[in-house]
C-alpha cells in the first residue's frame, strides 16, 4: 500500500526532484486528491440531505385541519394551521406546536394494517 501511493506521489511529480514544487503545483495535487472527497461527500450526505429537507418543508405547506401528524413525538389531528404554528388535538387537550416540530404525516390506510 506504502508503494502505491509512493508511486502515485511521483507521479504527479511530488519528491523526488531537484527542484522543490512551486506554489501552483501543490495547488493542483492538493486539488487532485481532495476534489474528489468533497464531490463523495457531497453526492452521499448533503445532496439527500437537502431533498429530505424539502420534502418535509412541503409537506409542511400543504397541512390542513384534519390531517394526522407526529409532531415533536405527539400524535395529534391538525385543527388550525397558523403562519408559523399548527393547534394539535390530541386526546382530551389542544396543545399549539411550531410548524418546525411536525415530523410527519400519519398515513391512515398503515394504521389499519
Amino acid at each position: 500500500m506504502e508503494n502505491l501511493i509512493s508511486d502515485a506521489w511521483f507521479a504527479m511529480g511530488g519528491g523526488g526532484g531537484d527542484q522543490p514544487a512551486s506554489g501552483k503545483d501543490a495547488l493542483i495535487q492538493m486539488l487532485c486528491m481532495f476534489g474528489p472527497l468533497f464531490a463523495i461527500m457531497y453526492v452521499l450526505i448533503l445532496r439527500p440531505q437537502s431533498q429530505q429537507r424539502k420534502k418535509l418543508e412541503a409537506m409542511v405547506k400543504a397541512l390542513k385541519p384534519g390531517d394526522k401528524v407526529i409532531a415533536a413525538g405527539i400524535l395529534g389531528t391538525v385543527v388550525t394551521v397558523k403562519d408559523k404554528s399548527v393547534t394539535l388535538r390530541s386526546a382530551d387537550s389542544k396543545l399549539e406546536v411550531s410548524k418546525g416540530a411536525v415530523e410527519s404525516i400519519v398515513n391512515e390506510d398503515a394504521d389499519k394494517d
